[in-house]
């Protein structure tokens, strides 16, 4: 510890600190101050006897002022390697529930999801556990793969190597390990470079070989390949307050695509300047704690959270840090994200020890010796998760039409909705029919009657221009009702099912709306 001003030459107190409870705190903060009470004067020397000074002391009755050396801050070193996180679980489900009436939604709001993951660690205040949120994660398995192609060159080739590498290998050993700067002798350097040519052929011609047969599947899974989003932040559990001990849990550095990104207290949302997305949440004990955002954040930090009872009038006070330590479980969430931009996710995360053992406003300017810096593993799911959203119903009445009072325009306003903030292409199926009520009664059971169906094709994803396979099929069910002239009583209505599917090899469904109904009553 300095004892004024460190200029390089200030005097230094050292000694030893032992910390109680190692994992509760990252550093241990000491006010330190001294106060001159005596004055030692009139030093001598004594005759014959060495390395001794006599002196007289000086007692102040009179206090002087107290001197201030300022806060010191001990970081308190956690030598305990960290167990790896336990990925447990992920989810993708429906940002709206499906088995509610939605009315008032509209169709952007039927293609919301949420994402979220649940791991277990059991942390200590000196870790810090980064986590990174791929969005659109590439499939390990397309799920379907193009025709194989003959495999006997591949053959061949592997079958060439395992019966010719034992006599390069001998030869490398015996030549090659001979040759030196100062080698001159022809015969050696001629046979060790023809055991390396040796091996260079036989290397060449697998790797051939292999790209010749494998090439055809990694171009189709290259070809359908979205592009993924990854969303990666660093999340430290800490106290609020030098005089508070609930929990915080900061995130920072956090980026979306490796770009720095900033988080808007408003929105609720963090952004690159470029792609915004909802701000991710790390939920602990949920049933019973509520994160909320605290705005605003510690010094150094994008964003944090503490944890309020969810039941505020039970008296139960916010989670501190000791009941965040005792629980290992944490859900970690992306919520509404649009199933027409983002069609899958993937998490990954590992934790790291003693990184950060100072307050807030020194991280990034004191950094701890890389002796003491313990990392884990990194752990992920085996595959991507998918959305599968749901809805039994949809009211086209209810959207905005655009530019008549048609149902083509209804199916026009429709996706203009469905597809707003969205690019790219997706594949869609739909169908079309008609149903009216037995007697014309509403309320009893109806009469369906299909009348087309247009398989999965892929189209633009594009709010200004609606599928045109779509409109093309509401436009055939239109002209058969002006034609037909069936019942408008009741409930009648032009009923159509769509079906969303991801425009990948695997054609996974995504969303699917099981009827997409306008009545024809008045």
């Amino acid at each position: 510890m300095p004892l004024a001003p460190t200029d390089g030459n200030a005097p230094r107190l050292a000694f030893n600190v032992t910390s109680k409870n190692v994992t509760a705190q990252a550093y241990i903060e000491l006010p330190l101050s001294y106060q001159v009470t005596h004055m030692e004067f009139d030093r001598t020397t004594v005759p014959g006897i060495d390395n001794y000074v006599q002196t007289q002391w000086l007692v102040f009755i009179n206090q002087l002022t107290v001197r201030s050396l300022g806060t010191q801050y001990i970081p308190v070193i956690d030598r305990a390697l960290p167990i790896p996180p336990t990925m447990q679980s992920q989810t993708a489900a429906a940002a709206n529930p499906t088995n509610q009436p939605t009315t008032g939604l509209s169709p952007s709001q039927l293609a919301t999801w949420d994402y979220s993951f649940t791991y277990s660690y059991p942390a200590a205040v000196q870790d810090e556990v980064s986590i990174t949120i791929t969005l659109n994660a590439p499939h390990t398995d397309s799920g379907q793969s193009p025709a194989p192609k003959d495999m006997s060159d591949l053959f061949t080739a592997l079958a060439n190597f395992v019966t010719n590498y034992p006599a390069i290998s001998g030869d490398l050993d015996t030549y090659l390990i001979q040759i030196t700067a100062q080698t001159t002798d022809q015969t050696i350097i001629s046979r060790s470079t023809a055991a390396v040519q040796a091996l260079q052929t036989l290397v060449t011609n697998v790797a051939t070989a292999y790209v010749d047969q494998f090439s055809p599947k990694m171009a189709a899974l290259a070809s359908s390949a979205l592009t993924p989003t990854p969303i990666a932040f660093d999340a430290t559990l800490q106290p609020e307050s030098d005089t508070s001990d609930n929990a915080l849990v900061c995130l920072r550095d956090i980026t979306i695509g490796g770009v720095a990104a900033t988080f808007d207290a408003n929105t609720k949302t963090i952004s690159n300047g470029q792609v915004t997305l909802p701000a991710p949440v790390i939920e602990i004990l949920p049933a019973q704690y509520t994160a909320t955002v605290v705005n605003p954040p510690p010094a150094g930090v994008t964003l944090a959270y503490y944890y309020p009872a969810t039941n505020s009038g039970s008296g139960t006070p916010p989670l501190n840090v000791s009941g965040a330590l005792a629980e290992s479980g944490r859900t970690v969430s992306l919520p509404d994200l649009n199933v027409m931009v983002y069609q899958n996710a993937l998490s990954s995360m590992f934790a790291e020890r003693n990184k950060i053992l100072t307050p807030d406003d020194q991280v990034g300017t004191v950094s701890t010796n890389p002796a003491f810096l313990f990392q884990t593993p990194v752990v992920t799911f085996t595959d991507p998760i998918l959305p599968r959203i749901t809805w039994p119903s949809y009211a086209l009445r209810q959207v905005a039409p655009v530019g008549g009072d048609t149902v083509v325009d209804y199916m026009t306003g429709f996706f203009a909705s469905l597809f707003e903030g969205a690019s790219g292409t997706i594949k869609l199926g739909i169908g079309g029919g008609y149903s009216y009520p037995v007697g014309g009664i509403s309320g009893l059971p109806s009469t369906y009657l299909p009348l087309y169906l247009l398989q999965p094709v892929a189209v633009d994803i594009s709010p200004s221009v609606p599928p045109a396979p779509a409109i093309a099929v509401t436009q055939q069910v239109s002209e058969w009702f002006a034609a037909t002239q069936p019942s408008t009583a009741g409930d009648a209505a032009m009923d159509f099912g769509l079906n969303l599917f991801s425009d990948q090899s695997s054609e996974q469904l995504l969303l699917t709306i099981g009827d997409l109904f306008f009545t024809t009553g008045n």
